[in-house]
């Protein structure tokens, strides 16, 4: 049996980041886990979850992801300090609503220098704060 301590959530991405993933009230650990499977797969620079979802530092996350969690850098944020971080950074906020422009819709980031990508609960969606 091993043991491995657990990485410190950073203060701050990196200047070069550009794509980050926002993890907001996600409940299943499998559904975590896959989240952030996909964040490394697709090379995103980092995530910031929310304190409302399940630990993904928990066994069954880390059992779905293969260990990937250890591999981010990542902070944990509400909401506000999401929509601050993004304001300051110069992020476009991107989530899924039916409400929403269609992607087809936005030719570029226009003045953005990265984006985040808000993935919201399983039952709820993303909260409407974000959107």
């Amino acid at each position: 049996l091993g043991q491995i301590e657990q990485p410190e959530e950073i203060q701050e991405f990196d200047d070069s980041a550009e794509r980050l993933l926002m993890i907001d009230r996600i409940k299943h650990p499998e559904n975590m886990g896959r989240l952030l499977s996909c964040a490394v797969a697709l090379k995103f620079d980092g995530v910031i979850v929310n304190r409302e979802c399940v630990d993904p530092f928990s066994y069954k996350v880390l059992e779905t992801s293969q260990g990937v969690a250890w591999t981010l850098p990542y902070r944990y944020a509400s909401n506000e300090e999401l929509i601050e971080f993004s304001q300051r950074r110069q992020f476009l906020l991107c989530a899924g609503s039916p409400r929403g422009r269609p992607l087809a819709d936005l030719q570029s980031f226009g003045d953005h220098r990265g984006f985040c990508l808000i993935i919201g609960n399983e039952g709820d969606g993303v909260h409407k704060e974000l959107l």
